[in-house]
């Protein structure tokens, strides 16, 4: 069978020290059970905001595996218009480019982008396949949580058209996946039906990189990190809903220690301001964008791993947890819900208040100064990952999911009669 995956955010089987993630399992999955997989994505890189290709680039990863590059212009900053019109534009560059290319089994298009989504859902209805929404991010609430509290009334008036639009593609979905339970019943509200059987969420999961680097000490001292110290590790992007200003005020507030440091690992719109906020803590390092090696390295010298979110952030089970898990790391995170419960139930990590400095500096030192708890916090998040949170069980389970789909053998309600 052959399968279509759309998406727009992740890296790339051949971008330079890209990393893997959701839709690279997936596909590898479905190619590895002898499926055709044509992964369509932008030519911009989200990660970088730089151009993989000046046009419409077809890049053959293994046999039967392709990725189908559709240009579009690209765009600075992740909440904009901008990046709304790039968007638009890849909708109308899939709808002409879809009739060129052989005919799908099954289509899995990701929220974001809704344009491209709905433009998967038009292009399936016409030639009869199933279409899969998963649920990746939640849009287009990630620009009502962008407005300051004040003009939500506002703004969520201005967004409606996204509104519409969004509820138009989960009720003629003819399925719907997400990264986490809260994420599918999100989809499930907007569609204004019940669960059904073809209805599943399946977590990100993460899978370490198979080898890794001899030489962390060294990377680390590079970086100007102490590797004989505690070491406090954010990694992830500095964008609106990353909270990364809590963390270094709580280094602020643990200054005077001499046995912490918080190591910042990324890039984004806010880091100017970051620097200028951490001026003149010296336990408070920024390394930048990292790549896999040295990342790894950092998380092989870690202890505590930040899940730092600002308290209005749509964040439910992101991949980061589990990549700490992975990495014998305690979580610290400030969302509620499905995480806190997790690491709450498992005994893996601490929930701090979002956006409330002097309770991340608390969780902190109660890791800092009950080193056995700590441990015990480490080794029970490795032994849940192993369990429940490794990258290749659950893109197995999803690509067989997604295969009975396309065979027929689960019950998929058609959009009429939900």
């Amino acid at each position: 069978m052959n399968f279509w995956l759309l998406h727009i955010g992740e890296d790339l089987p051949f971008d330079e020290g890209g990393r893997r993630y959701r839709y690279s399992y997936l596909a590898s999955a479905l190619a590895k059970r002898g499926h055709a997989v044509c992964r369509w994505a932008p030519t911009l890189r989200h990660t970088t905001k730089t151009q993989r290709a000046n046009r419409d680039t077809l890049v053959d990863v293994e046999p039967g595996y392709q990725v189908r590059l559709v240009h579009t212009r690209g765009y600075q900053r992740n909440i904009s218009l901008a990046r709304i019109r790039a968007y638009r534009e890849l909708a109308c560059r899939f709808r002409k480019l879809a009739p060129t290319v052989e005919r799908p089994d099954l289509i899995v298009a990701a929220i974001p982008s809704l344009d491209w989504a709905q433009a998967a859902i038009d292009y399936g209805e016409r030639i009869g396949v199933p279409v899969v929404i998963d649920v990746r991010d939640l849009w287009p609430d990630v620009y009502l949580n962008a407005a300051p509290t004040w003009a939500t009334p506002v703004a969520r008036r201005l967004l409606e058209p996204l509104y519409r639009q969004c509820r138009d593609i989960c009720r003629r979905a003819d399925a719907l996946s997400g990264v986490s339970q809260t994420y599918l019943q999100w989809a499930l509200d907007r569609s204004s039906r019940s669960a059904h059987a073809a209805d599943r969420a399946f977590p990100i999961g993460f899978e370490p990189p198979v080898t890794l680097a001899s030489d962390t000490r060294d990377r680390a001292v590079a970086m100007g990190i102490d590797p004989d110290r505690l070491i406090c590790l954010f990694a992830g992007l500095f964008e609106k809903t990353y909270d990364v200003a809590t963390v270094i005020e709580a280094a602020r507030n643990l200054r005077h220690r001499s046995d912490a440091q918080f190591v910042l690992c990324g890039d984004g719109s806010k880091m100017p301001a970051l620097r200028r906020q951490a001026a003149g803590l010296a336990n408070v390092i920024f390394t930048g964008w990292l790549g896999k090696h040295d990342l790894s390295a950092l998380m092989d010298l870690a202890s505590i791993g930040l899940c730092s979110y600002t308290a209005r952030a749509p964040q439910s089970l992101p991949n980061k947890p589990f990549e700490y898990m992975a990495w014998r790391l305690a979580n610290v995170s400030s969302l509620s819900g499905e995480l806190a419960s997790l690491l709450a139930t498992h005994q893996c990590g601490l929930t701090y208040a979002a956006e409330q400095p002097d309770d991340l500096a608390r969780q902190i030192v109660r890791l800092i100064e009950s080193p056995d708890s700590l441990k015990s916090m480490q080794q029970r998040g490795f032994e849940l990952w192993q369990r429940e949170f490794r990258c290749g069980p659950i893109y197995e389970r999803f690509a067989g999911h997604l295969v009975e789909l396309a065979e027929g053998k689960r019950r998929v309600v058609p959009p009429q009669a939900a």
